[in-house]
């Protein structure tokens, strides 16, 4: 019986299993034996315990570089981004309603109207572009991450 790591979590696989009992990953392309097994008890350093992500912290503090945090920013800034713009677009058409009614002989009912229309259609369209310059950022990650497995599976012997 061979010694047969997993190239994920560097846990031994069984020779007949045809996926890491540990992680999950498939056993294609697993080496027979490692250039270094981890130590017992400790996850590799690029890998977190058990089946999760790393967390934000782990991130944010790793000095690698092999796991980018603007990937994990994006959904807070996306969250954040229509808070503040529909505060921002009611405020913004409240005012540009106001101003503009302000010569004119308009009931108040009007004025509610006017923002009442125009609000929803401001903040769709920021909602769009917001969502359109994240999904762009993204995807400039993401070709920097698939890049960087691209890499490392050239350097595999």
């Amino acid at each position: 019986m061979a010694n047969v790591f997993c190239t994920k979590c560097g846990q031994q696989v069984p020779d007949n299993a045809t996926v890491c009992p540990s992680c999950g990953h498939a056993r294609t392309g697993i080496p027979t034996s490692p250039a270094r097994p981890p130590a017992q008890g400790l996850a590799p350093a690029n890998v977190s315990v058990g089946h999760k992500t790393p967390g934000f912290f782990r991130i944010l503090l790793d000095t690698s570089f092999n796991d980018f945090i603007t990937l994990k920013l994006i959904k807070f800034f996306y969250i954040l981004g229509c808070i503040v713009f529909a505060i921002g677009a009611f405020i913004a058409v409240h005012i540009a309603v106001w101003v503009y009614t302000q010569g004119f002989l308009v009931s108040n009912a009007e004025r509610i109207a006017g923002v009442l229309i125009l609000w929803p259609v401001l903040f769709v369209v920021l909602v769009v572009l917001l969502r359109v310059w994240l999904e762009l950022l993204a995807s400039v990650f993401r070709i920097a991450e698939n890049t960087t497995e691209m890499a490392a599976d050239l350097n595999k012997p």
